[in-house]
């Protein structure tokens, strides 16, 4: 869904102004609050304020980040005073290894993996080599937790690497061959009708939000951590989202979407590297129902704008 692995800036926006508060720029690049904001947005984007989205899209993820970096420090300080009173149990101290391995692979991964999620099991080859877990558990024995929690370093392991990361892969896969989905329509924030559709094991969810009266195209909102759970068994804010991105739920999510509105052509708006992803698969399925940013038969062989284009249009479409 609509979350990505994050790299470290470069240009004008490695400034310290672009991550902390250039004040005009941020405010100027906000996401519209209601539906009716976003809907008007959407359909007067052009190419400048796309790239303008993808300015504010990385600003965001690095102050992300930022308090993602703050909150793993106040863990390790946690842990550092569990130490200084009773010591972690053995089994806590497995859990940290294995966090910290999978980790790792992670951060690696954005680098030669971008837009995949690094446990998807079509790619256990990237890391299931010798190589690549000696490099893992290299990185694992520089860090500085292994001098503040005994019996960590034990446990940065070859073994222990390709033990970790092969569970990780088990452990996603299971969630995503789970075919369970929840729909349910909801009002929005200004009393619009919208549809959402969740899946039920991670917990990732849309909303699809019909024509409105300034627009004639439905909307896609992908952000679960700003959506309401429609599952009564589990109405957290799903805040562990991005481990399961990249993995095909939300292409079925937005497949469902579709197929509870099916009278209605989907606009491209606010999209991350992974709805990016989803949006171009399902423009390849239906090229007339979903539009994207990146076609390049569409750019080659359309006459006119995806907006105003009728079905016969897309013959021969590839």
């Amino acid at each position: 869904m609509d979350a990505e692995p994050m790299r470290q800036p470069s240009g004008p926006l490695a400034s310290s102004d672009a991550l902390h508060g250039d004040d005009q720029v941020v405010r100027s690049l906000e996401r519209p609050k209601t539906l009716t904001e976003r809907v008007v947005r959407w359909a007067t984007a052009d190419t400048q304020a796309r790239e303008h989205e993808v300015a504010a899209r990385t600003v965001r993820r690095y102050r992300i980040r930022a308090r993602s970096e703050a909150r793993e420090r106040a863990r390790v300080s946690r842990l550092q005073a569990t130490l200084l009173s009773d010591g972690l149990p053995a089994d806590a101290v497995m859990l940290e290894a294995r966090k910290q391995l999978k980790e790792i692979w992670r951060n690696m991964a954005i680098q030669s993996l971008p837009n995949r999620n690094p446990f998807h099991s079509d790619l256990e080859a990237a890391w299931k080599n010798k190589n690549k877990i000696d490099a893992i558990v290299a990185e694992a024995r520089e860090s500085k937790d292994l001098a503040q929690i005994p019996g960590l370093s034990d446990l940065m392991t070859a073994e222990m690497a390709m033990q970790t990361l092969g569970a990780e892969v088990c452990r996603l896969a299971q969630v995503a061959a789970d075919d369970r989905f929840l729909t349910k329509e909801s009002d929005d924030v200004d009393g619009a009708t919208v549809t959402v559709v969740q899946h039920v094991s991670s917990g990732l969810r849309a909303q699809f939000i019909p024509c409105t009266e300034e627009s004639s195209f439905g909307s896609i909102f992908s952000k679960p951590y700003n959506i309401a759970s429609i599952d009564l068994d589990n109405k957290g804010n799903c805040p562990d989202w991005e481990v399961y991105v990249g993995l095909g739920i939300g292409t079925s999510i937005y497949r469902l979407g579709a197929k509870a509105l099916p009278e209605i052509r989907w606009r491209t708006g606010d999209l991350t590297e992974f709805s990016s992803a989803v949006r171009r698969k399902l423009h390849h399925e239906d090229p007339y129902k979903w539009a994207t940013y990146d076609c390049c038969w569409c750019k080659a062989n359309l006459s006119q704008q995806w907006d105003v284009a009728l079905p016969a249009d897309f013959d021969g479409h590839s």
